[in-house]
């Protein structure tokens, strides 16, 4: 029933009654149905054999519904292995309410209630539940209010508990105070177990202290260990490179069995030595495990793990030629990196590059569009550049990309999602469009583009005809404008795709509509992990 929007209650009636009499069903998806507290009563009396009951996206289940739901919990009318929640609106006190029914519900295995607004107080109290013997193995609260108290009391009992295998609390509020606790979890390692905690507010100063808090010999608490050993996910904090080799190194001096994963699996507690630069451009190259010359580093280089590579491929041409695709996403680099880039064209015949998010601003943008202008038609091989999610408003980078741009350049796919652009941002862009012959792709979506950038658009379609993709979603066009621009769009020949889709505020679709054409045929060309 996924998507229904609204569930009549003579359907769920209906439903129940099919339920009751059918016990082969066990799994019921609710998604985004507008389920309330008469479509739970008339639901959940059918429900004995369902395992699986997902919930997500239903905005009406705060108060009551979620009551009714946790009564039925409490007296084992339901008995279900799985629940979600995602995205319910839910608040703190509903969140108490669920860990009380959980304490009494002993069959459930795994909870995804992530994307709501809970705090500690409900951290702490699923953290009793599972201190108390609680068999849950997932327990999923991405991106509540979850601060380090909380995170603290859940962390203390994961590491205790022989059941909860994952542990997801990435995108809240958890800070540098979990650190001693991480420390003992670090090195006890029970088991398989995984915990993500991207995208928090944690810096290099956790981990050193979750370094210093680890058990020595002498503290009589064991390092112990499983096959599989526990997994911190720490992608996307504010951590330096020398904090993850100092944790690393402490690891490592107590035989701990625990990986710390700042990017790619491969990498044991995200250090780059030479060895293992070496070892995973290798690996990559040979296995062509993305594609044939396509190496990728996620979030592990770092400035100096940059250096140690571009110093491999320097020392190695026989590598060096035969990488053609370099993706550097989310690897902190800034615009000194940046410039270790650029030295890559020397020694590399790149045709794709990507250091999407990153921390590069319009200075390393600069410095990267001199040097492609530096390079001789001959020589610049370079059709797909992803630049987005870096700060580049508000200095020379766009009109060095646009002068890059007037020349003869391979360039066929630019990428600059999200770059905080305003329509005065892209204008030498779009302009220095109308000489060019090559470039086919442009994505300027999730900029603070307000509608300006249409007029400039209906401009260059008459003059640039090789253009068949523009991205504009997740702007903020005003409606009106939208409308006055979009029949020329609709009426290009060759242009085949136009978005403008999740605007902020949102556009009817009927006002775009009739741009969007297909445009998967894109990535066949250029896979989208780009």
């Amino acid at each position: 029933l996924q998507n229904r929007l609204k569930v009549k209650h003579n359907e769920s009636a209906a439903l129940g009654f099919c339920l009751q009499h059918c016990s082969a069903i066990n799994t019921l998806n609710m998604a985004n149905c507008g389920v309330d507290e008469t479509t739970l009563d008339l639901v959940i009396p059918g429900m004995a054999a369902i395992t699986y009951f997902n919930l997500d996206r239903n905005h009406s289940l705060s108060g009551k519904p979620i009551k009714r739901l946790c009564r039925a919990l409490k007296t084992k009318e339901i008995q279900p292995h799985r629940l979600n929640f995602y995205d319910c609106l839910l608040n703190s006190a509903d969140g108490g309410e669920l860990a009380d029914a959980v304490r009494c519900s002993p069959s459930m295995r795994v909870l995804w209630m992530n994307w709501n607004d809970y705090d500690d107080q409900v951290a702490e109290l699923f953290a009793s539940v599972v201190n108390e013997g609680h068999q849950l193995q997932e327990l999923n609260m991405t991106r509540t209010q979850i601060g380090g108290k909380g995170a603290v009391c859940l962390l203390n009992a994961a590491s205790k508990s022989r059941h909860l295998c994952t542990l997801l609390m990435s995108q809240n509020h958890i800070d540098d105070s979990i650190g001693p606790t991480l420390g003992k979890l670090l090195a006890r390692g029970m088991g398989a177990r995984f915990i993500n905690l991207i995208r928090n507010q944690i810096t290099g100063a956790c981990l050193r202290s979750a370094a210093d808090n680890l058990p020595s010999s002498s503290s009589g608490d064991e390092v112990t260990g499983g096959e599989n050993p526990t997994k911190v996910k720490m992608i996307e904090n504010d951590i330096d490179y020398q904090s993850m080799e100092y944790l690393a190194e402490a690891l490592s001096a107590v035989s701990s069995p625990t990986k710390v994963l700042f990017g790619d699996s491969s990498i044991d507690n995200g250090v780059l030595s030479d060895t293992n630069v070496h070892a995973l451009l290798t690996k990559q190259l040979e296995e062509k495990r993305l594609g044939d010359g396509v190496v990728s580093f996620l979030y592990d280089l770092g400035c100096r793990g940059m250096v140690r590579l571009q110093q491999l491929l320097a020392q190695n041409p026989q590598l060096a030629n035969q990488v053609k695709v370099l993706r550097l996403r989310n690897n902190q680099l800034d615009d000194t990196a940046m410039e270790v880039v650029i030295s890559l064209f020397d020694s590399c015949r790149l045709e794709a590059l990507s250091v999407y998010s990153n921390r590069t601003t319009s200075i390393g943008l600069s410095s990267l569009c001199r040097k492609l202008n530096s390079v001789t038609a001959s020589s610049l091989h370079l059709r797909f550049l992803n630049i987005g999610r870096n700060k580049l408003s508000n200095g020379p980078g766009i009109k060095a990309l646009a002068e890059f741009l007037r020349h003869q350049t391979p360039l066929e796919f630019l990428g600059l999602y999200t770059c905080q652009l305003t329509d005065d941002d892209v204008r030498p862009l779009i302009k220095a469009l109308h000489d060019n012959d090559t470039l086919r792709f442009v994505d300027l979506g999730g900029n603070e583009l307000m509608g300006k950038v249409l007029r400039w658009l209906k401009k260059l379609i008459r003059h640039n005809s090789t253009l068949e993709f523009v991205q504009l979603g997740r702007c903020k066009l005003e409606e009106k404008v939208v409308r006055h621009y979009v029949t020329t769009l609709r009426t290009c020949h060759h242009l085949k795709y136009v978005w403008m889709g999740k605007n902020d505020p949102p556009l009817p679709e009927e006002v775009f509509g009739g741009c969007v054409v297909d445009g998967s045929c894109i990535y066949e060309e250029w896979p989208s992990f780009l």
